[in-house]
């Protein structure tokens, strides 16, 4: 069975913007899960319709497989 892993969003940033960590990331053998909260931060630093187009292919592909992993409301209680 292959690992699972999920990303902060500064990967996502670093690989977006300039290009960093691509080969790291691209070397897993791994399962890629999104974390909503790491999606919402990338959301909120979209500049452009060009960001915020590349940020609907990119989401979208993580939700057809069933990879966006959402929190439940009971966690965000303390």
């Amino acid at each position: 069975m292959r690992e699972k892993v999920a990303f902060d969003t500064n990967v996502y940033i670093g690989i977006f913007n300039k290009g960093l960590y691509y080969e790291e990331v691209k070397a897993f053998n791994r399962v890629m899960y999104l974390l909503h909260p790491v999606l919402h931060e990338l959301w909120m630093g979209a500049r452009g319709e060009a960001e915020v187009r590349h940020l609907l292919r990119f989401s979208k592909k993580f939700v057809k497989l069933k990879r966006l992993v959402q929190p439940d409301p009971s966690t965000q209680i303390f």
